[in-house]
């Protein structure tokens, strides 16, 4: 009866404290607007990822091609992002993560020419631009929250970034049935709409923020 009735109390806890990190995060300029404009932009990935295998395949690529091409980003994104992580950011953080969704966004169009290589090469420059702007990401998060809510207020922003992921993947499929082209062309606009958020709406210094 005590293991039950503390584990209840743990309960309340939890969602009480859920929701005072939901509601802080809300009132935060900063992470509200982070919230949006990142989300947007990963609904614009979740497409993505829907219509990459079906253009690798169409050029006679098979999964190991899919796996090898979104490797190929994932290791030029990692070394990006250690040599971004020398300089400093502060106060740039809005500029640097926009200018890497708009470089994504165009990197997404040249998905349009029929060619593995290009392919390549324009994962390679998503790779390049994802690693200073997932720097920027996390730097700015960290920069506008207030220490007290590292925690509960990190773990929340983290949730709502990445919700737009499985929004795109859902949607995607349906646009990817009725045409690849289309599909290069919504994920490009969300992940453009995505830099254009975060640019003009994310304050530029911290304000209102605590």
């Amino acid at each position: 009866g005590i293991h039950e009735s503390t584990g209840i109390r743990q309960h309340a806890r939890l969602l009480t404290d859920s929701w005072r990190a939901l509601r802080y995060v809300v009132s935060n300029p900063s992470l509200r607007w982070l919230a949006v404009g990142v989300s947007i932009g990963n609904v614009g990935w979740g497409i993505a990822l829907i219509v990459l295998p079906v253009l690798v395949l169409r050029q006679g690529g098979g999964s190991a091609g899919v796996g090898a091409l979104l490797a190929l980003q994932g290791a030029v994104t990692i070394p990006a992002a250690l040599i971004a992580g020398r300089y400093d950011t502060e106060g740039r953080e809005p500029a640097i993560l926009a200018t890497s969704n708009a470089v994504t966004a165009a990197a997404m169009l040249a998905w349009l020419a029929p060619s593995l290589a290009v392919l390549a090469i324009s994962l390679v420059v998503i790779g390049a631009s994802e690693g200073p702007g997932n720097l920027s990401l996390f730097s700015l998060r960290q920069r506008r929250t207030h220490p007290d809510w590292f925690g509960r207020a990190f773990a929340v922003s983290m949730a709502l970034n990445f919700a737009g992921a499985p929004v795109g993947s859902a949607i995607g499929g349906p646009i990817v049935s009725a045409s690849s082209t289309v599909a290069v062309f919504v994920a490009a606009g969300f992940t453009a709409l995505s830099a254009l958020v975060v640019l003009l709406k994310i304050p530029k210094q911290r304000r209102g923020d605590s």
